[in-house]
């Protein structure tokens, strides 16, 4: 994809200067986004932990960072990574960006063995579903927390084998 830049995606430790700077923006827009307390802020940013068979992904333009993603173990399966913390910077939005972030989280999963990715977006989202449905993700009933959460839409799919 010609997305009109140069952009590099790094694994960095989630608690790196770039990786906490995104999820800080991530957390403040959803905190507005929702209309929650402020205080929900901090609750998005420690989810966002190291996690063995985890990875961060840092979308980068030069060395500002754009975009960022991770996968972590989904605790009631060890063969399924959850996609947490998806995000793109506004000014870089529609430009394939959280595409690209996506597809390197997916082959970070693969790489660590998953065979399944899971996650969970905000109906006020609508970019993000229609992301998550173009690279093949299937609606899936909400799960944990977000099982009864009327706000949460789920989705997942099954990470091909060569």
């Amino acid at each position: 994809m010609d997305s009109g830049f140069e952009m590099s995606i790094r694994i960095v430790e989630v608690t790196s200067a770039p990786a906490q700077f995104l999820i800080r923006r991530l957390s403040d827009e959803l905190t507005k986004m929702y209309d929650t307390p402020p205080d929900a802020a901090e609750q998005y940013i420690q989810e966002a932990k190291p996690a063995e068979r985890g990875a961060f992904a840092v979308a980068f333009a030069g060395e500002e960072p754009i975009a960022c993603g991770m996968i972590r173990p989904y605790a009631e399966d060890a063969q399924v990574a959850e996609v947490k913390r998806v995000y793109v910077e506004p000014a870089w939005r529609k430009r394939g960006v959280g595409r690209v972030i996506m597809i390197a989280l997916e082959a970070e999963a693969k790489s660590l063995g998953y065979r399944k990715t899971l996650l969970e977006t905000g109906i006020l989202q609508p970019a993000a579903i229609r992301l998550y449905e173009s690279l093949g993700y299937q609606r899936c009933p909400c799960y944990g927390r977000y099982a009864s959460d009327p706000l949460s839409v789920c989705f997942d799919k099954v990470i091909p084998a060569d």
